[in-house]
């Protein structure tokens, strides 16, 4: 895979309210999302394009502190900056085939979400998400 089809896109933190177990109140997680997706939408404006057609996303993670978090909350809390990112692209999130995340290494001030958007490509990326062995065996079974 060649380094210039991934896409290296900085996102900021959500916000405790965008993050579906906190138990916000629905109104004040809206508004959070809202503000998420419009701070997204202006930081990828001056960053990077997204590549063309269906996208894997991956979303590393670097708190601001060493408390634990819930990996798949901070997935779901970012509906918002991903929004917003697909927005600034003039693009629809229902490009992504792949969405998942990871931690980084360490702790960043304020924290820190890097978005790593690269081109789906069916074959391989189900070879790599599920074996070749199994992903030949979907891919027979469906003709």
């Amino acid at each position: 895979m060649e380094q210039s089809m991934r896409v290296l896109i900085e996102l900021p933190w959500p916000t405790k309210n965008c993050l579906p177990n906190t138990g916000a109140h629905p109104v004040a997680r809206t508004r959070a999302r809202k503000a998420l997706r419009q701070r997204a939408g202006a930081m990828a404006v001056l960053q990077s394009e997204l590549p063309s057609g269906l996208v894997r996303c991956t979303l590393v993670f670097n708190p601001p502190d060493k408390r634990g978090r819930d990996l798949d909350n901070l997935v779901a809390g970012m509906k918002g900056a991903l929004d917003g990112l697909f927005d600034a692209n003039d693009r629809d999130d229902g490009d992504i085939r792949y969405l998942a995340g990871c931690w980084g290494r360490g702790t960043a001030k304020g924290g820190r979400v890097t978005a790593v958007v690269m081109p789906w490509c069916r074959d391989r990326d189900l070879a790599w998400l599920l074996g070749e062995s199994t992903a030949l065996r979907i891919q027979g079974a469906q003709g």
